[in-house]
């Protein structure tokens, strides 16, 4: 029995539990995450849940699938596709609809018990979509049952039906309308759609991205268009088959077939992929079924059914979505930068709510959009130091941490959520091959990221897509013409992707659109001979030797290089010029550097262009999208040079 300093609130405040306590926050973007101990004692019954509160009640405990549990109900569609890709019920919960893969086919059932999948019977009504797609991979209905519309892997398309009688998918016949997404995807295996019809959303295997599309005429596939928005899931899994979309369109769901996984994303502006994150809030189905291939949620999202194709069965859920967390931590959402909070901690069990914890330190949520780091530098010796700052405002950086080994003139290559330092040179040994890693939401020191295949420091190139990072050039015994990559969300070693031409070191740092990295520049500080003025590039997605871009406007090295989604800035001595990275052809002048700075770094947003390097400790940024002369910004944590810039929202990620 809890000790009568325990709950406060219920039927028998004297069962009810005692206090959480060790209550510690950790402020996020928007955000605080609240971690605790439970009680030792938890009173007359088990611990049901934890109530977690602000101050000042702001925030909110957003809804979790983590705390989803199977019903023990489940129903095999065997009989008709032995491989069930996809799953769409009617609004009403009484009809459902079954896509086959290895038929090509729709399948219609009927629900005697609305939502019950134990009462689910096949209505003997289908229809072929094999004439469109071979590999049909997920369906979506219009809410009032008059259309469907499907997404193939064969074609990388989508395609829309009418039905004659609504919800009667035996009267279904092709419109003659489609649209391709291959320009974005060529492995298409989700399909979702607004609920006005105004937006299209597809989820691709190959990118592991999410793309949203535009309709200009609501629920007309020939008035589709790409809206140049997407979201990259590897921070959940790549392995993803199809999705949904609930919530009133704040709530993202995806099936991971490579950890029979139900995964989470959130978006805080509804509909908007450009605001959609992983929650980190997940769910196994392993124990239903080992190759989950398609879910589905009840409109008032209390139920989730799922479909694997190696049982063949659609199992059934109870989501639990809007209970109590039932364990630490705890993240509350919806909280205002810049403003301080404590938090204080209930439990709860069947009997009532325990007293509120102690409070827990002051934290106070800060943006993280357009925040850039700083790797190393040369501050008298090479320097292990990070540090970091938000390109959208100006100001002085900040201590981030430290890398795992002290180094300058290495790579930076950066999504929206990871940065990694790639080789550079460090005190007493050279050139070397570490690569090292940090999330930009978290103050810390880098951990091990893997090793690049050769040695490469003294001023390597790099740069990013939102899941490929590219290190290239530089030197290790000598100078080389190594062009290398990793993908950023999985630890591991750099792999090869080609050669540039010709070998050399001290190179510009290389900007992105996230198709195309372009790099130039450099010299040979290790086989002798003059600077270059060329550049090249590689599409980034590929494996291959780099091609022509033009030339730079004077042979140099050491450039700061960085972009938005379209312009390349380039920066060294008093000099700043820009490229079209699209398409190819010579820098042109912008302006004026000031102060002067040799061996500059940059890094940039979809807006600024930020510089630094030596000479003085002051960072000094451009407006990317005019021209003109440098502007002051702020100053470094720690003087130096040749540090290796990342930020999480650079051209390869816009």
């Amino acid at each position: 029995m809890a000790k009568r300093t325990g709950g406060f609130i219920g039927q028998d405040g004297i069962n009810a539990p005692d206090q959480a306590t060790g209550v510690e926050a950790s402020a996020g973007d928007g955000q605080v995450e609240v971690s605790f101990t439970a009680p030792s004692d938890v009173g007359g019954a088990a611990i049901t849940g934890y109530q977690v509160q602000s101050n000042n009640g702001d925030g909110t405990i957003p809804p979790s699938i983590g705390n989803a549990s199977y019903d023990g109900v489940s129903f095999s569609s065997a009989s008709q596709d032995g491989t069930p890709f996809s799953l769409f019920f009617k609004p009403t919960g009484d009809v459902l609809y079954v896509l086959g893969y290895s038929n090509d086919t729709v399948y219609q059932y009927t629900l005697s018990t609305a939502w019950d999948i134990s009462t689910a019977s096949y209505a003997s009504k289908s229809f072929s979509v094999g004439s469109q797609d071979t590999t049909p991979y997920q369906i979506f209905f219009k809410p009032d049952g008059t259309k469907m519309y499907m997404v193939g892997t064969t074609t990388d398309t989508v395609y829309q039906y009418t039905l004659s009688t609504a919800w009667d998918v035996s009267t279904t016949s092709y419109d003659s309308v489609s649209f391709s997404v291959s320009s974005q995807e060529t492995a298409p295996t989700g399909l979702w759609f607004k609920d006005d019809g105004t937006k299209m959303y597809i989820y691709g295997q190959v990118s592991a991205d999410f793309f949203q599309y535009s309709l200009s005429t609501a629920w007309d596939l020939s008035t589709a268009s790409y809206d140049s928005v997407s979201y990259a899931a590897t921070a959940a899994e790549t392995g993803n088959r199809n999705m949904c979309i609930v919530n009133n369109g704040y709530s993202l769901f995806t099936v991971g077939a490579d950890t029979d996984t139900i995964y989470q994303h959130t978006m805080s502006t509804a509909w908007d992929l450009s605001t959609a994150s992983y929650s980190g809030n997940s769910f196994s189905v392993n124990a239903q079924d080992s190759n989950p291939t398609g879910l589905f949620f009840k409109d008032d999202e209390t139920k989730m059914y799922m479909v694997g194709i190696t049982t063949d069965n659609i199992y059934q859920y109870t989501t639990n979505l809007y209970n109590y967390p039932t364990s630490s931590p705890v993240t509350v959402t919806g909280l205002t930068n810049g403003t301080s909070y404590t938090f204080n901690v209930w439990a709860i069990n069947p009997f009532g709510w325990s007293s509120p914890s102690d409070a827990s330190g002051g934290v106070t949520p800060v943006s993280l959009t357009g925040r850039a780091i700083w790797n190393g530098n040369t501050d008298g010796s090479n320097s292990a130091v990070m540090q970091y700052f938000l390109i959208p405002t100006t100001g002085n950086a900040a201590d981030f941490g430290d890398l795992t080994v002290g180094r300058r003139g290495g790579g930076g290559m950066s999504s929206s959520t990871r940065s990694l330092a790639s080789g550079g040179t460090q005190t007493g040994v050279g050139n070397i091959n570490v690569i090292d890693f940090v999330e930009f939401a978290t103050l810390s020191n880098a951990t091990d990221f893997g090793d690049l295949t050769v040695n490469s420091g003294n001023g390597a190139s790099s740069g990013s897509s939102s899941t490929r990072g590219i290190h290239a050039l530089g030197s290790g015994s000598s100078n080389s013409n190594v062009i290398q990559y990793n993908t950023i969300a999985s630890a591991g070693n750099a792999t090869d992707f080609g050669d540039a031409s010709p070998a050399r070191d001290n190179v510009c740092g290389g900007c992105s659109n996230g198709t195309r990295l372009v790099f130039g520049g450099g010299g040979y500080s290790i086989s002798g001979g003059g600077s270059q003025s060329k550049m090249e590039y590689i599409t980034i997605a590929s494996t291959g030797n780099s091609t022509d871009f033009g030339d730079l406007a004077s042979a140099t090295f050491i450039y700061g290089m960085s972009s938005n989604s379209t312009r390349g800035i380039v920066a060294r001595g008093t000099d700043i010029q820009y490229i079209t990275i699209a398409s190819t052809g010579n820098s042109t002048t912008f302006g004026t550097l000031s102060p002067s700075r040799g061996d500059c770094t940059s890094v940039s947003d979809s807006t600024r262009c930020v510089m630094t390097g030596s000479g003085t400790n002051d960072m000094d940024y451009v407006t990317i999208a005019s021209t003109g002369n440098s502007t002051d910004f702020g100053d470094l944590y720690v003087e130096g040079q040749q540090a290796m810039g990342t930020s999480n929202a650079h051209g390869g990620l816009q």
